[in-house]
This record gives structure tokens, sequence and C-alpha cells, in this order.
């Protein structure tokens, strides 16, 4: 048991310097984007989208981002979204979202409605 322990260890220790592991992480997003997201059409309750946080939190953080990743998708499937985050409207899209930025995850800011002009934001960016 020792040893298959040691044995894991190697490698996650290997991956954790290898940034090159999270290839797959990048690339199932990137599919998500290009083709469920072409086909559905934009439906995450959450602003910025769960795809684009995690491309920006893996891009910024490497493993931290993808574990943050993870986290904010099963904290959005079991938790109450409306009494974590603030809810946005944006004018081209019939549902509301939920204001949770990649700053905010980390504690580099105290994000608030008034901090971000929602007036400007791109169909791109959510």
């Amino acid at each position: 048991m020792i040893q298959l322990f040691l044995f894991f260890g190697k490698v996650a220790a290997f991956c954790l310097v290898a940034v090159s592991c999270l290839t797959p992480a990048q690339y199932i997003i990137r599919q998500h984007i290009e083709e469920a997201t072409h086909y559905d059409g934009p439906r995450c309750p959450m602003y910025p989208s769960c795809a684009t946080y995690g491309q920006k939190a893996i891009q910024e953080h490497g493993w931290l981002g993808f574990l943050l990743t993870v986290d904010r998708l099963v904290y959005r499937e079991t938790g109450e979204l409306y009494a974590k985050y603030s809810m946005i409207h944006f004018s081209d899209s019939n549902w509301p979202r939920y204001y949770d930025p990649l700053e905010d995850s980390l504690g580099e800011s105290n994000p608030t409605l008034f901090s971000t002009d929602i007036n400007v934001l791109s169909r791109e960016e959510y």
C-alpha cells in the first residue's frame, strides 16, 4: 500500500510540474464551447459562464484553476446559487445570471454589482 501511494505521489508530483497534464481538460472545455454552446445556446446560470471561467482559471492558475473549476461545477449543481451570489441581468438574455468572477474565488477582490459595467459585456464573455 505504501508503494502504491508513492507511485501515485510521483505521478501527482510530475503532473503538478507539467501543466500539459491539463491539456485534456482544456480540450473538453474548448469542445463544449464550440459544439454544445453552438447548438444549445448559452444556458449557464453563472457569469462568466463555467466554460469561460474554467478556461481562464486553468490558463492563469494551472492545477489550482482546475480545482476551482471543479468546485464551481459541483457547487452550481448542488448549492443554492441565490444564497451565495448576486444576480445580474443581460439585455440580450432572457435568463438572469449569478455573478461569480474568478478573482472573487481567489479572494483577490470584493466584487459588487457596481464594480463591473454589465451593460458593456459582450456575448462572447458569457
